[in-house]
């Protein structure tokens, strides 16, 4: 027993004392992992260094000229190969704590940042912080900034709007399609969650109504008004409706991918990932007669937009709510175009607990947000406006009248453009090519 200690103290004082050694040798161990990470992004920047117009990005006090953020730092290639682009960091590693070394973002911006998914690095020009010239930080909080481009709308139109009807039905979890619980995302049923190896019948039964009855309202209200959709469109839930998928061609509606599954891709490795990828292609080819040209996950991961470039072949990606007007990033083919989508004007919000109530509230909220981007296009900075929809959702009769009253009202106003997301990454790959 420790001096001066009970028996019950002295006990406690050791399992602290073993805590402290815990917390001291997993510090440690991040710390190397991090100095590791920068060592090996030093060696491929010294490589890139000649071919890049960016300026030096310093380090600490006087550690590097140059410097990349490794993503995958346990697995890139350049592991154990040390450059000239960053040294050894010694104490300096410490101070990079107040700056978080972060991996590959969602939504590289073009201008500063290079994407290289072959190494898992990104380049990132320089910026100021707190005086200090550093920059690891992957996301861009920038954008187009104060002064918006022009996006020269077709008809000089003051705003852009676009309706998408999310087609899930039949793509969610459920161990009948070989998960490992129940659906627990969307619905009616306050407060779901998984079931591990049952059923959810009720849940089944809610998404069934989206499929069997929502659906179809939504396509007479839709088509009855000549009002252009795109549809997310889960594959194996198209693939279980020819009748719907036969009804959007029949409409003109263009149907992007969705994804294989309606399901939570965060855990998925790069490989499984790209496979979903490819099998969604291949199959939503088959059901639909063509392949899709725009992509949007929904439940993506950090590896959906690196492999929606890799993989190639879209105009557009669309898992992004960063901006009210597309933008590029760059990929390892060329740019690759981003026309972000909406989770604020959506009807997903009526079945979040602060959410809507009555149909009237989600008419007024989308009819505000369209009344404010068409002042803003009437004032010299269109903008794009996107409305979200689910079949199971707005498809009930209660939540259905508002979104009928605004469809009404956008086509009542002049200088609108009521599109496909398609037509407008077609739009700004011919009038905004990325430089």
């Amino acid at each position: 027993m420790l001096s001066g200690l009970s028996d019950a103290e002295a006990h406690r004082h050791q399992i602290e004392k073993q805590r402290l050694v815990l917390r001291l040798a997993l510090a440690a161990e991040i710390i190397a992992h991090m100095e590791h990470q920068l060592i090996d992004a030093g060696s491929e920047i010294s490589a890139r260094q000649q071919r890049l117009a960016y300026p030096p990005i310093l380090v600490g006090d006087d550690i590097a000229q140059c410097f990349a953020v490794a993503a995958d730092g346990d697995t890139h290639p350049l592991r154990g190969l040390a450059g000239g682009g960053v040294q050894h960091m010694g104490g300096q590693t410490s101070r990079l704590f107040a700056h978080s070394i972060l991996p590959v973002p969602a939504y590289p911006r073009t201008t500063p940042y290079h994407y290289d998914p072959a190494t898992g690095l990104i380049i990132a020009t320089l910026h100021s912080l707190g005086g200090r010239q550093i920059d690891t930080y992957p996301r861009d909080l920038i954008g187009y900034g104060r002064d918006t481009p022009d996006p020269q709308w077709p008809g000089d139109a003051y705003v852009a709007l676009q309706v998408v009807i999310n087609y899930e039905e039949g793509g969610e979890n459920s161990i009948l399609h070989g998960d490992a619980a129940s659906e627990a995302l969307l619905s009616d049923i306050t407060g779901a969650v998984p079931w591990p190896g049952q059923r959810h019948m009720n849940m089944e039964s809610m998404y069934e109504y989206g499929s069997r009855a929502g659906f179809w309202r939504l396509w007479r209200m839709f088509t009855a008004r000549d009002f252009p959709v795109t549809v997310y469109g889960v594959t194996t839930a198209l693939e279980r409706n020819p009748d719907a998928v036969a009804a959007m061609k029949r409409a003109d509606w263009e149907i992007a991918s969705h994804g294989l599954r309606w399901i939570e891709y965060k855990d998925f490795t790069r490989d499984a990932e790209r496979d979903h990828m490819n099998q969604a292609i291949r199959i939503h080819t088959e059901v639909t007669g063509e392949r899709p040209q725009g992509w949007y996950i929904g439940r993506c991961s950090r590896h959906t937009l690196p492999l929606v470039m890799e993989v190639g072949g879209f105009l557009y990606s669309a898992d992004s709510y960063a901006d009210d007007l597309p933008y590029w990033v760059e990929g390892p083919k060329g740019p690759q175009l981003i026309v972000p989508y909406t989770l604020d004007a959506n009807d997903s919000r009526f079945v979040n607990s602060d959410g809507f109530t009555a149909g009237d509230q989600f008419f007024n909220y989308l009819k505000d947000g369209f009344d404010l981007l068409y002042e803003e296009g009437r004032q010299g900075a269109p903008k794009m406006m996107s409305v979200g929809l689910h079949c199971r959702i707005i498809g009930r009769p209660g939540r259905a009248m508002g979104l009928a009253k605004f469809l009404d009202y956008a086509k009542s106003r002049d200088r609108v453009w009521i599109t496909r997301r398609i037509d407008i990454a077609r739009h700004w790959h011919e009038q905004h090519a990325s430089v």
